[in-house]
């Protein structure tokens, strides 16, 4: 749980005064609550009707073994809400600001800020409880895996959804190799099914890391396609990777990929949004995204991203999950 807000500067003040009332004066409002069941109503009942939300749900289902904390959100999710035990939960969760951690980036004034800290954050009531993280026993399917889920669709087209999983320590380096790699296999993937192929106008690539519950590294492929070719392009996907696995990078691609992680990098330091993220990440797991970064995207090298190339394709954790046009 935790708050997220942002404000003019000439606000500031006024945004602690309403996180410090969030704290000490939650305020039922039967009339809003009644606006947003409604709200939740229709839009839930829209995306039922919605094609690629089904699909997205077919996934989570199918990638973490229909666990119960995944399952979608519906209309009698809707219909089984309570608002006296969701305030009563409220209240719970938010009654120790103590083992909260506050952020705040962008344009202030540190000599004017702190005393409103003070004020407004300082004089709330904590106890000396801490919470620490539980693991839920979420997890990835293992093994490889494909399956097709039918709709009807406007647009007769296949969405292919490519999941590679594997081990991989929780570090700032595997972190950028990881990155890399995605944008390699971006560039990989114009070239070949975009515009040697013609099979799709734009392939997603993206990787991510986590280190909770397990260290792992996960790279997923998506982009939709004609029915009648998409066998070909899902063995491209997996060329393309297996190439840089058994031969490395091409070096030009590389080098363009540092230099756009370069540019990316100092873009980034004008960004609150990416202030709040690094920052974060360091307090919470003392991954610094900052100092030395520019040295670490300059030493990025062929070996390491074949290495982790390599521990993809021999993870045996691969999921293919299609979006078909029903017959």
């Amino acid at each position: 749980e935790g708050f997220s807000g942002s404000s003019s500067v000439k606000d500031l003040e006024t945004m602690l005064q309403l996180t410090h009332l969030h704290f000490t004066a939650p305020r039922k409002d039967d009339q809003a609550y009644d606006r947003f069941i409604r709200m939740a109503h229709t839009a839930l009942e829209n995306a039922a009707l919605d094609p690629a939300n089904a699909f997205s749900d077919s996934i989570n289902a199918i990638m973490y073994n229909h666990h119960p904390r995944l399952l979608p959100q519906n209309v009698s999710t809707i219909e089984r809400i309570n608002y006296e035990t969701l305030f009563k939960r409220y209240t719970e969760r938010f009654a120790n600001p103590g083992d909260f951690t506050f952020l705040f980036v962008g344009n202030i004034d540190s000599e004017t800020f702190k005393p409103l800290v003070s004020k407004y954050l300082g004089s709330l009531k904590t106890t000396k409880k801490r919470e620490s993280w539980k693991d839920n026993n979420i997890r990835h399917a293992q093994g490889p895996l494909y399956r097709e889920v039918e709709k009807e669709l406007k647009i007769k087209k296949t969405t292919c959804y490519i999941h590679y999983l594997a081990e991989q320590p929780y570090t700032l380096d595997n972190m950028l190799q990881l990155s890399t790699l995605a944008n390699l296999l971006r560039l990989r993937y114009t070239a070949t099914i975009r515009e040697e192929e013609g099979g799709s106008y734009s392939v997603g690539v993206r990787g991510t890391s986590s280190n909770k519950p397990l260290s792992i590294a996960t790279l997923v492929i998506q982009f939709n396609t004609d029915p009648a070719i998409y066998k070909r392009m899902l063995g491209i996907v997996h060329q393309e990777l297996a190439k840089i696995a058994e031969k490395g990078p091409d070096p030009e691609e590389l080098n363009k990929v540092k230099l756009n992680l370069l540019k990316q990098q100092s873009e980034n330091k004008q960004e609150n949004s990416w202030w709040m993220q690094i920052i974060n990440e360091y307090d919470r797991d003392g991954i610094d995204h900052l100092t030395g970064m520019e040295d670490r995207i300059q030493a990025l090298d062929a070996a390491s991203i074949q290495a982790l190339a390599k521990r993809f394709t021999d993870s045996n954790n691969v999921r293919e999950i299609m979006l078909m046009p029903a017959p």
